[in-house]
């Protein structure tokens, strides 16, 4: 959520006021996100996922071969082995013996992750955007779904490390390791979870159509092309084995009526718009607490043994805030395309 231009926070940096201001509001925002991640720590989800990527983190080397491919997709293809080799590799940083320490360490590169986003708003967005992006991730800092998703052993868990270094080497892509670190990181993230594939070819392709629109005059960044394909044949290597495993048991996916199905509800259904509004907003939590935890949920925090709701009042006037801000928006969208009008 984006606070409008004229708002007066006292706290938030723009560039009528004095840089200390945002250090301190980003601070604030880092500490409670971090807090958040790292609190309650024996509290974890542990599924079939989270129990199938601690057993080849733990086992890996000991008594198991390092497997070639990760667990398989909905669809039945194996993710890439990239998927469990990032987690074997926090398995032996942090001496992971029981699935929370395994936990705690996703929760930590998610710290460092924020940590890290929160840096490149101030060092290298300009000042004229640096507003919004700190808004944003301070606001991914208490969002309800980053944290839930941020204390996960799951492969979409480490993604948001990785995916803040690529943007990093991104915003340096004028620079010799800027693209290769682009290309590169950019390349492991479809490896680390195949949702990772789309985001790196959206950025890709932004940025080819984006310096083409760039009007006569204006700015651009001269992008070390030869330095991102060299990152980002470095790092289809580890791609490789996935390659071979496909080659050798194929790529037919199972349950082909289940899939399409699932496909069909995909396309025509409203549960992607659904989930992409109530996920920014921190709304929906029944997605992974079920409709009659979810339920309980909206009870706390209990009190003497007394339910006080205030997480469902905090739902309700998260709604109503969005609301005003999607109207606000809207309003404020239309106004400018008026204006434009108006001037030709």
């Amino acid at each position: 959520m984006l606070m409008p231009s004229n708002s007066t926070e006292p706290s938030l940096p723009s560039e009528t006021q004095t840089p200390s201001h945002g250090y301190a509001f980003a601070i604030l925002a880092l500490t409670i996100g971090a807090a958040l991640r790292l609190w309650w720590g024996q509290d974890i989800e542990y599924k079939y996922d989270e129990s199938f990527m601690f057993q080849r983190a733990t086992g890996a080397g000991k008594g198991e071969a390092v497997p070639a491919v990760g667990m398989a997709s909905g669809a039945g293809v194996a993710n890439p082995g990239l998927s469990v080799w990032i987690f074997i590799v926090l398995a032996r940083l942090f001496r992971v013996e029981t699935p929370p320490e395994l936990a705690r360490a996703v929760q930590l590169t998610n710290v460092t992750a924020l940590a890290l986003a929160m840096l490149s708003a101030f060092v290298l967005v300009s000042s004229k955007e640096r507003r919004e992006w700190i808004w944003a991730i301070a606001l991914a800092c208490v969002n309800p779904f980053a944290v839930l998703f941020d204390r996960k052993i799951w492969a979409q868990s480490v993604l948001p490390l990785f995916c803040t270094i690529a943007l990093i080497g991104w915003f340096k892509r004028g620079t010799r390791w800027g693209a290769f670190m682009w290309g590169l990181v950019g390349a492991w993230l479809g490896q680390i979870h195949m949702s990772g594939f789309f985001l790196s070819a959206s950025i890709l392709i932004w940025t080819v159509l984006g310096a083409r629109a760039q009007p006569d005059g204006a700015a651009q960044v001269s992008v070390r092309w030869r330095s991102w394909a060299t990152g980002s044949v470095v790092g289809m290597l580890t791609l490789l084995p996935w390659v071979a495993h496909l080659l050798t048991h194929g790529t037919a996916a199972r349950h082909q009526d289940f899939l399409a199905v699932l496909v069909l509800h995909n396309m025509l259904g409203l549960w992607y718009w659904i989930l992409w509004v109530t996920g920014g907003l921190g709304l929906g939590m029944s997605y992974t607490l079920g409709l009659s935890e979810f339920a309980a949920f909206l009870r706390y925090p209990v009190i003497a043994g007394e339910a006080t709701y205030l997480v469902a009042l905090a739902h309700v006037l998260l709604f109503v805030l969005g609301v005003w801000v999607l109207v606000s928006g809207a309003r404020s969208a239309a106004g400018r395309g008026t204006g434009r009008c108006a001037t030709r």
